[in-house]
């Protein structure tokens, strides 16, 4: 070697979801037309192969298939039976992505290659994982995720599509032999507790209503300073719903008066830890109403529920209308189902020390 130097760099490894594409072909051009390149010029160099287990779109496909030839789903097979199943596509695909790679004539180390499933990976992961958690660097908490129901997993957010709605707008969602109707604004009434009077709210989501703990309006609109620390009373679960004031909330949007779901709404959630509010979940992470919702509506499908919790709104006399309404629905990237919001117990990263860092080193850069 003419230059003592190494020049290594491994293949941002494809998903074993699949076969190649073109976007993979022109990234493997790319990359071997690095290697050459240091290699002519006499460094040792290193390009290592392997792809990528690619975990919930991975599971998807197999799920998929498994449905497909089989006429089961992956609750018929117990966890290691399931496995199984994926490390045999593993192995098909995988294959076959390296084949693509040779035909390519990608100058890999091909007596490296490696799959991020492999026991030292495995292993490599867990040991990081376990010092960023004895640094402090990670930490457990119950906050809200974005759930696929289809899925019964959490998601990351750049897995969650946005589909905009100019208004009523009918889908298909998975689990739902019908459409469901999206798009549209409810508008319904609390009755004000020892008083005559009601407070309108209005939602998207008339199922949630049910894990309401508060109603918010801004302290400075004239329609409600007159209702500043009284209660509604809910009329379904008879529970008292105290009316805050908080200056975030939008008096000019629906009513003006914002229902207050805190282990379904990000936006509630972040109130909730400001006011002290409780966090009641109504929705369970196979899309159905829980217990809290009572008899009537426990193990019923979260949009099946829409329909009944409208309906029991109209026999109360307290439904208020429906309009359409512009909105962005969040969808599930892998498996098309409509994004739920859920409280769940979940690790997350402090970015808060690591970005002040990358802050630091750009402000030496830019100087």
């Amino acid at each position: 070697h003419a230059v003592d130097e190494y020049f290594s760099l491994c293949i941002p490894p494809p998903n074993v979801t699949g076969t190649l594409h073109l976007g993979h072909a022109l990234t493997v051009a790319i990359e071997d037309a690095l290697a050459r390149w240091r290699r002519m010029r006499g460094y040792r160099v290193l390009w290592v192969p392997g792809c990528d287990h690619a975990g919930i779109a991975t599971q998807s496909v197999v799920e998929r298939r498994l449905l497909q030839d089989h006429g089961k789903r992956r609750k018929d097979y117990s966890r290691e039976e399931f496995l199984q199943e994926v490390w045999r596509w593993k192995n098909e695909k995988g294959d076959e992505i390296y084949r693509q790679l040779k035909k390519l004539g990608a100058s890999l180390d091909w007596s490296r290659a490696c799959f991020t499933m492999d026991a030292s990976f495995s292993n490599a992961v867990t040991e990081a994982f376990v010092r960023m958690c004895d640094s402090g660097l990670i930490y457990r908490s119950e906050s809200l995720v974005n759930w696929s129901c289809a899925l019964e997993s959490a998601i990351s957010d750049i897995e969650v599509d946005s589909k905009q709605l100019s208004g009523r707008t009918l889908l298909s969602v998975p689990g739902y032999q019908r459409k469901v109707e999206f798009g549209t604004m409810v508008t319904f009434a609390y009755p004000i507790e020892g008083q005559q009077g009601e407070v309108a709210v209005s939602t998207t989501r008339p199922e949630t209503m049910l894990g309401d703990v508060a109603i918010a309006v801004h302290p400075d609109d004239p329609r409600y300073q007159a209702l500043h620390g009284k209660q509604c009373r809910h009329p379904f679960t008879d529970r008292l719903l105290p009316i805050i004031t908080d200056t975030t909330v939008d008096m000019e949007l629906g009513t003006g008066a914002v229902k207050l779901t805190p282990a379904h709404d990000h936006t509630d959630f972040r109130l909730s830890q400001r006011h002290s509010l409780p966090r009641l979940a109504v929705i369970g992470g196979d899309g159905a109403m829980t217990s809290v919702c009572g008899q009537w509506l426990e193990g019923v499908k979260r949009f099946e529920a829409r329909e009944r919790v409208i309906s029991a709104l109209m026999e109360r006399k307290l439904f208020r209308g429906k309009r359409d309404h512009a909105m962005s629905l969040p969808i599930c990237s892998r498996s098309g189902d409509v994004i739920e919001p859920l409280l769940k117990k979940q690790w997350f990263v402090r970015c808060e020390e690591m970005a002040q860092k990358a802050i630091q080193v750009r402000a030496r850069t830019d100087a």
